[in-house]
């Protein structure tokens, strides 16, 4: 690049962009530039993208970087980088205004770093799918999902949050809004495509998906899941036609984690019609795997990060003989009890809980500590026959006792410590009595008094529990929690 080329593009440095003072270039790509500034009065850093000069003149690239701005304002997530305003320089170039993540892209982490542990991936991935879940859900593809996209920015206590970045080349499958690919054109980053996106075929939520199953193979092991190419031609065949590699050849400690393999085998089907049909259903896959196979190095996790934060171990053991949900402690299962398949029950009663973002009221799923927390506190009375999560929401399904009936009794006291322990998380519960059935997978059959708990829990407002009447009367419940 020439110095007059350099100084043209980054001319904006130490100059005012809308109510931003740019300091310096933080990142560029092929479509534009990106920029740390400073908001004035609040001080705030910032990220400015402004396009390119060359990309500035095609109409096609303006309009991506419209319909990315448009994206973004859409769609408000903890895992997507928020957009703080959009607009027009004095010379008339488009610009945005982002949330500034002071972290490192997923590719300088594998390279600084290695690669990502098995619990480290399913904890970021866990992230990122949370993010497409939410794209999807407002009909909006990624389609370049690649290491570069993916921000990580390292919170206390060794935790690390993940952003989605760059939608710069997003589609959107509703509303009336132009494509500007048409059906045989391709693109996005070539070794991280799905197969139909190669041959420029219709897309919808699992092209996404494959992409994913890419970026944790490649993270998990520093190469991609196909023979080395020689050329870009070579690498498409390879996308279309070769079987996907499997963990093994790079490290034999992958033999221990056989659901992994399994949803990287689902994940890299040549044919959509044999990936999840959802991130939605990636997210239960990877819940269970921490459940499961994942749970000894979750516990050791957190025994590590509670070494670390003495004040967390003391507040755990202080709560720790009256709340299971905080209680990460005591001895438990490493593998949760598996729900019963095929049952009948005649006296049950089913509990779903709902979930969301407080701030934005967007629907969010449970973390899988949430989760097992839940499990923990419902095992308390008796064993769970039937478990479902989807989405944002999860439903447990057990037979009526005396032990259930304590446990009940005590499901406020386990949403106000809830709100306590999760203070951006907003959660409402639904409880109905009356028989239910389970499917082949152990997951309650959608009937009456499924359907009944599942209405009750989306009524339910944040921390509130709505009761069906015949579950009032037989727990003995107060009046106040029925659904109007």
């Amino acid at each position: 690049m020439s110095e007059e080329t350099e100084t043209k593009e980054y001319k904006y440095v130490g100059k005012t962009v809308g109510n931003v003072s740019v300091r310096s270039v933080i990142a560029e790509g092929g479509m534009g530039v990106i920029y740390l500034g400073e908001q004035a009065l609040t001080e705030r850093k910032v990220a400015v993208k402004i396009l390119r000069p060359e990309r500035q003149r095609s109409r096609r690239d303006r309009e991506y970087f419209l319909r990315e701005a448009k994206a973004l304002s859409q769609v408000r997530h903890p895992y997507l980088l928020e957009l703080y305003s959009f607009g027009t320089t004095e010379d008339g170039e488009y610009y945005m205004v982002l949330e500034y993540v002071p972290g490192r892209t997923l590719r300088q982490v594998v390279e600084q770093e290695g690669v990502l542990s098995p619990l480290r991936c399913v904890h970021l991935f866990r992230q990122l799918l949370l993010a497409l879940e939410a794209t999807h859900a407002h009909g909006i593809l990624h389609r370049d999902l690649k290491p570069d996209n993916l921000l990580i920015e390292e919170l206390s206590n060794s935790k690390e949050r993940l952003r989605l970045a760059d939608l710069g080349l997003v589609k959107f499958t509703r509303g009336n809004m132009r494509p500007l690919t048409e059906v045989g054109m391709t693109v996005g980053t070539p070794c991280y495509m799905s197969p139909e996106q190669v041959r420029g075929k219709r897309l919808d939520a699992r092209s996404d998906l494959y992409s994913t199953g890419v970026l944790m193979f490649e993270a998990l092991t520093s190469y991609l899941p196909y023979p080395k190419a020689p050329n870009i031609d070579k690498l498409l065949d390879h996308i279309l036609d070769s079987k996907p590699a499997k963990l093994v050849r790079a490290d034999s400690k992958f033999k221990r984690y056989p659901g992994l393999q399994r949803l990287l085998d689902q994940l890299l089907a040549k044919k959509p019609a044999h990936r999840p049909t959802s991130a939605a259903e990636v997210i239960a896959i990877f819940d269970r795997l921490l459940e499961t196979e994942l749970a000894e190095a979750l516990q050791k996790a957190r025994m590590e990060r509670r070494e670390q934060d003495p004040a967390l171990m003391s507040r755990q053991q202080l709560n720790a003989d009256v709340d299971p949900l905080l209680h990460h402690g005591a001895p438990q299962p490493s593998v949760a009890p598996n729900p019963s398949i095929g049952e009948s029950v005649e006296k049950g009663v089913v509990i779903a809980f709902m979930t969301g973002d407080r701030a934005s009221g967007q629907k969010v799923s449970p973390s899988p500590r949430l989760l097992q927390g839940l499990r923990a506190w419902i095992e308390e009375g008796g064993p769970i026959i039937a478990a479902e999560r989807q989405g944002n929401t999860a439903t447990y399904g057990l037979s009526r006792t005396a032990e259930s009936e304590r446990m009940l009794a005590g499901l406020p006291y386990l949403l106000h410590r809830i709100k306590k322990e999760f203070p951006d998380l907003s959660i409402g519960a639904g409880m109905a009595a009356g028989p239910f059935k389970t499917d082949t997978n152990g997951r309650p059959q959608r009937d009456k008094t499924v359907l009944q708990a599942l209405k009750y829990a989306k009524r339910a407002a944040d921390g509130q529990i709505l009761v069906g009447r015949r579950a009032a009367e037989q727990f003995n419940l107060n009046p106040s929690r029925k659904p109007s």
